[in-house]
Formats: structure tokens, C-alpha cells, sequence
């Protein structure tokens, strides 16, 4: 509690050194929170569920193509991927977040005392007891002999009292004084001998007297320090404590800093004893060392540069703008299967309603049939030909109404939506087909939507960034076949304090420095030159995959164009067929019925005019299906502005232009 106490006194004391250093630290971090913004997760969203909707007026080939862009699982797909690149780029962006770490520990060690140092305990408090013991003796001695003297002192000269001083030096002193006073006759010498006999006696009296206080003062003394000491301690105590915070942060070029502040505490003395020497402890203060400062790696050769330490970073930022760019793809992929899903089942109402029309006109002749039967006009035999007529007739219908609910399904499919037992959730094409256009495709044409087709494609542009990405990749792995070279440094300053850690905070001496180097060289290389080398292929891959990707656009884009105008024609020259047809099978029923025309040619006529407008209606199927790829494939079919897809009823049934 103590240690923990003194710890939070020296924050005050290290609030001006360490808050330079700080400042340093948060106005090189401003441009890692500005770059970390962008990688904010977004807002969680509800799971993907496709919506059931009612279709009993159809829809419209713009609004089908906006729900797919709305709900297909295809675009949904590519959109959690391009939430997953994100989440990469912002995996990469952390290895260069500024990360705070601390640490805190603490160590209680007893371990039994060494045998010499206990004989040197057990010496001290031998030679305390043996001073005692001689003081104690002291002490008799001399109060024996102040005793003796204060008798002395009034005993004449010569008496037994003087023999009885037990200093023999004191003793023979007086008795050379007391046999001179006997032996003198003159009074005067005599009486000088009385009084230096005197002196001798009260000049010891005062000096016993004296030393006799002193000593009784260091006997007790003694005894008290003794009291103190104690027995022997059998065991000594270690006490450690460290204490620290750390700011680590990789540098986009490699270099790695790391601000920090340490701080440690260490002390050890006698267990159930004092500090104090005087109380038996070892009479060692607690030390107290901080440390604030800071750690530099410098790579030299492997991890060196933005090329090298960032390019995970770089990577896979690119990546996650090749994902955008693969879902703007997506979202015009979509766009085509539902514009060919939309037409196909334009082709399927329209045969319906073909087949519907034909079956009632097959009806018609089944009845002028009969007529002229009962009318002897005709054979009985007859009536079946015309009854078979009639039975092809309505099984075309059948299998155009099977056709139509296909459509209809394949189109909810595309679409991403999903249907119930309710035949109007099932969608219905309200629009006509692209009327026949007259605009001329023709080689230079061709060639400008081949050149545009090379800048606005989504997917090339998603397979160059992505070969942008594996060639910083390979350049990176290239660089890290060096050996590691690393350049160490730190400087610091110190304090160093005892009895308390305000102390060690009260003066810094500094500052100090270290210099020094970590080498590492792999002997064969084999993670490196394999990582190099699979870095390499992939990028070899991305080249081909874009060079081949571009061969196929071009041809793709002549294909198309080249059956866009051969459908054209075949549009014209269908149109022309059934005008004519519309005339004949009129003109063939009046014959037929007047008698001037067979059954059998009445029939003809009419299957060959339904084989006519049915080749009409595919015609058209392929003819706008076939815009809409050559505008996919030239990638003008949908617009994509601000990470949105946008699409217009002209760029979805305009021949491109090549402007």
C-alpha cells in the first residue's frame, strides 16, 4: 500500500517531462485517426430476405431492372464482399495504430540466510553482550573504588584504609604520599603533602566518578542496542517492483518507435526486522529508478520502406477498390440477366397470345369444315384433318403456357424475389419489344466501343487493380529476400531515488543513449524465396487473366455487334413476312369458304402464318436481348455514379452509338 501510495505522489512530479513527450506522441498519431475514419464499420443490417410483391399489372422493364438491383443475391453477395475487403484494408491499416501497453508486477521472495552471514550477526551481537558484560564489571570496579577513596579520603595518613584501594597504582601512590608525611618533621612540608595526598584522592574521586557516569551511560546504551538487535534472523526478505507503460507504432516505412516510461523498486533486508542496523535490519533504504524515454528499430535491408512494411496495407486497399469494381460488374451482369430473363418472357406472353389466336382461327375452320360437310361441299374425311389441325394448334398453346410460366419464374429468379402459391406474384412484362432501329454499326463504330470498352468495364478494371495488388506484393516479397538488419537505438533519461519513488522524480540525469544492431540471415531462404515466388505467379496470373479478359471483351463486343445487325435484318425480313401472311390467310378463309380453296391449303396457310409471327416474336427477343449484351459488353448498359448503379429505359434499349 505504501509502494502504491508512493507511485501516485510522482505522477505529479513526471507531469511536465513525460507531457512533452506525450505531445509529440498524439501530433504524430493525428494522421493515423484521420486515415482510420474511413474504415469506421458501418451500421449492422438486417439479413438478406427476399420480398414477395404483386404483379397483377406487370412491370416494366426499368422497374424489373431496379428491383434487381435492389434485392438480387447476386449484388447482395458482392456487396458483403466488398464489406469484407473493407474490414481487410482496416486489419492491415491496425498493424500501424498507436498501441498502448503497460505492465505491473510485484515480488515477495524469503529465502533462509547464508550460515556466514549469521555468523557475522551472531559476532555483532556477541561483541554487544561481551561489552556489556566488561561494563557491568566496570561498573563494580569502579564503584568499589570511589568507595574505597571516599574512606581513604578521611582516613590519616598510613591507615590500613589506604591498603584497602583496590587500584594498586592509586594505592601505591597514596603510600608513597602517606610514608613521606610520617617521615616529615617541618609542618610546612607536611602540611603540602596533606593537601596533594588530598588531591590525589578527590582529582581520582572526580575522574572515577566521571568515567563511571560515561560508562553507565554506554552500558546502557549497550543493553538497549542490544534490547534492538535481537536474536539472530534466520531468514532474509527481497522485495521487487516494476512498473511501466509503453506506446508502440510502425511507422509506414518500416521504422518502429516506442515511447516509454519504466519504473522499478527493489529492497531487501532481515525478515521481522527493521531497516534500521540499530534494530537488527540490514540498514538498506528501498531504491527507487524511473526511466522515461524512448526505443527506435530501424530496418536497413529486410522490411525496409513504404514497399516493404505497408504493403499488406496497400494491397489491400487496392483490393477492396477491386471489389467495388467487381460489384459494379455485378450489378450490370444482373442488369443483362434480367433484361434477357425480361425479353424471354416477352417472347413467352407474345407466343401465348399467338398460339391463343391461332387455336381460335384453327376453331374456325373446324366449323366452316362442318358446314360444308352437312352442305356435301366436302368429304366427311375432312373434318378430321381440320380436328387435327386443331389438336397441333392448341398443343403449341400448352407448351407456350409451360414456356410462359418458366419465364415468369426465371425472371422473379433473376430478379431476387421470391413467389407463393399466388400466380401474381409472379411478374408479367408490361413493355413491347425495342422497336427495329436503323442505326448503323460499322467497323470504326465498332472499334470506338471496343477502345471505350477497355475504360469503362468494371471487371477490367477490377482485374488491373487487382494485378496493381499482386505487383506491390511481389515487390515487397523481392525486397524481403535481404537478410534482417536492424538499427537499435534508445535514449533516456534516469532518476534514481531512496526511501521514497518522489525522490527518483525530484532530478533526471540524461539523457543517455544505446546503439546497436539485430542481424538475421535464414540460411537457404526458403519461407521468403517460396512467399517471392508465389507472389510472382500471381501476379503472372493477374496479367494473363487481364490480358486475356480484354481479348474477350474485344471479341465479345465484334460477336455481338455483327449479330446485333444480322438480327436486325432478320427482324425486317420477318416483319415483311407476316404483313404478307396477314393478307393470305384471309383471302385463303374466304376461298375456302366460297370452295374455291382446299382444307388442306387453308390449314398450311395458317400454320405457316402462326411459324411467321412466332419467328417475328423471337426475332425481336433476339434483337433487344442483343442490345443489351453489346451494351453490357461495351460496359454502357448501367451508369454507376457515387457507389450507385443507375439505369435508364435508354440505356437499356439504345443501340450504343460508339460516341
Amino acid at each position: 500500500m505504501r509502494e502504491t501510495t508512493i507511485l501516485l505522489m510522482t505522477c505529479g512530479s513526471m507531469k511536465r517531462m513525460f507531457g512533452s513527450v506525450l505531445l509529440v506522441f498524439l501530433v504524430t498519431s493525428r494522421l493515423s485517426v484521420a486515415f482510420e475514419v474511413s474504415y469506421l464499420p458501418d451500421e449492422p443490417k438486417s439479413p438478406y430476405d427476399p420480398p414477395v410483391m404483386n404483379f397483377q399489372k406487370g412491370i416494366s422493364l426499368l422497374d424489373a431492372v431496379r428491383l434487381t438491383l435492389r434485392h438480387d443475391p447476386n449484388i447482395k453477395l458482392s456487396e458483403a464482399t466488398v464489406n469484407f475487403q473493407k474490414g481487410v484494408a482496416q486489419e492491415q491499416e491496425g498493424l500501424f495504430d498507436w498501441t498502448l501497453s503497460g505492465n505491473f508486477s510485484y515480488e515477495h521472495r524469503q529465502q533462509e540466510l547464508r550460515e556466514s552471514m549469521k555468523e557475522v550477526e551472531q559476532e555483532k551481537r556477541d561483541s554487544i553482550d561481551d561489552g556489556i558484560a566488561a561494563g557491568e564489571q566496570f561498573e563494580g570496579e569502579a564503584k568499589s573504588l570511589l568507595s574505597a577513596l571516599r574512606e581513604a579520603r578521611s582516613a590519616a595518613p598510613g591507615d590500613e584504609k589506604i591498603k584497602a584501594i583496590p587500584d594498586p597504582i592509586i594505592q601505591a601512590q597514596l603510600l608513597v604520599i602517606d610514608a613521606l608525611i610520617n617521615e616529615q618533621t617541618e609542618s610546612g612540608v607536611r602540611e603540602q603533602l596533606l593537601k596533594l595526598r588530598q588531591k590525589v584522592i578527590n582529582d581520582n574521586i572526580d575522574v572515577m566518578t566521571e568515567g563511571l557516569s560515561t560508562g553507565l551511560e554506554d552500558l546502557t546504551a549497550a543493553r538497549l542496542l542490544r534490547k534492538q538487535l535481537g536474536e539472530v534472523p534466520d531468514d532474509e526478505v527481497f522485495k521487487t517492483m516494476n512498473f511501466g507503460m509503453k506506446l508502440d507504432r510502425l511507422l509506414r516505412n518500416g521504422i518502429l518507435i516506442s515511447p516509454f516510461f519504466k519504473g522499478k523498486m527493489e529492497g531487501d533486508n532481515y525478515k521481522g526486522k527493521p531497516k534500521d542496523e540499530d534494530f537488527g535490519g540490514k540498514g538498506i533504504e528501498n531504491l527507487y529508478q524511473m526511466k522515461v524515454g524512448f526505443d527506435v528499430t530501424v530496418p536497413l535491408l529486410r522490411g525496409r520502406g513504404t514497399e516493404s512494411a505497408s504493403a499488406g496495407e496497400r494491397a489491400a486497399i487496392i483490393e477492396h477498390e477491386a471489389s467495388r469494381f467487381s460489384l459494379n460488374h455485378q450489378s450490370s451482369q444482373s442488369v443483362l440477366d434480367t433484361v434477357t430473363s425480361y425479353w424471354n418472357l416477352r417472347l413467352a406472353q407474345d407466343s401465348v397470345s399467338e398460339n391463343i389466336r391461332s387455336t381460335e382461327r384453327h376453331a374456325q375452320i373446324v366449323q366452316l369444315t362442318q358446314l360444308l360437310i352437312e352442305a356435301d361441299e366436302l368429304p366427311a374425311v375432312d373434318l378430321a384433318r381440320s380436328q387435327a389441325g386443331q389438336a397441333r394448334a392448341k398443343a403449341r398453346l400448352e407448351i407456350a403456357e409451360q414456356q410462359l410460366h418458366q419465364a415468369r419464374v426465371a425472371l422473379a429468379v433473376v430478379m431476387g424475389l421470391s413467389v407463393t402459391d399466388d400466380e401474381t406474384t409472379l411478374p408479367l412484362a408490361s413493355d413491347d419489344f425495342v422497336a427495329r432501329s436503323d442505326d448503323v454499326l460499322n467497323e470504326s463504330v465498332i472499334d470506338v466501343l471496343v477502345r471505350n470498352a477497355m475504360l469503362h468495364r468494371q471487371d477490367l478494371l477490377a482485374s488491373v487493380k487487382l494485378q496493381e495488388a499482386d505487383q506491390v506484393l511481389e515487390v515487397a516479397s523481392e525486397i524481403d529476400l535481404r537478410p534482417k538488419l536492424d538499427l537499435l537505438g534508445s535514449g533516456w533519461m534516469t532518476g534514481l531515488g531512496e526511501r521514497s519513488i518522489k525522490a527518483a522524480g525530484d532530478r533526471w540525469v540524461g539523457p543517455s543513449v544505446s546503439l546497436g544492431f539485430n542481424f538475421e540471415r535464414p540460411f537457404g531462404n526458403n519461407f521468403f524465396e517460396g512467399r517471392y515466388a508465389q507472389n510472382q505467379a500471381a501476379r503472372l496470373q493477374s496479367e494473363i487473366n487481364s490480358a486475356n479478359l480484354k481479348r474477350k471483351i474485344r471479341l465479345a463486343i465484334v460477336r455481338t455487334a455483327r449479330s446485333l445487325m444480322e438480327s436486325s435484318e432478320a427482324v425486317r425480313h420477318s416483319q415483311r413476312s407476316v404483313e404478307f401472311y396477314n393478307n393470305t390467310v384471309e383471302a385463303e378463309i374466304q376461298k375456302f369458304q366460297a370452295g374455291d380453296s382446299t382444307l388442306i391449303d387453308t390449314i398450311l396457310t395458317e400454320d405457316q402464318k402462326t411459324a411467321s409471327l412466332l419467328s417475328l416474336i423471337a426475332a425481336q427477343q433476339e434483337f433487344a436481348s442483343l442490345v443489351a449484351e453489346l451494351r453490357f459488353q461495351a460496359g454502357v448498359l448501367v451508369s454507376h455514379q457515387a457507389e450507385e448503379s443507375v439505369v435508364t429505359s435508354e440505356s437499356l434499349t439504345a443501340i450504343p452509338s460508339g460516341r
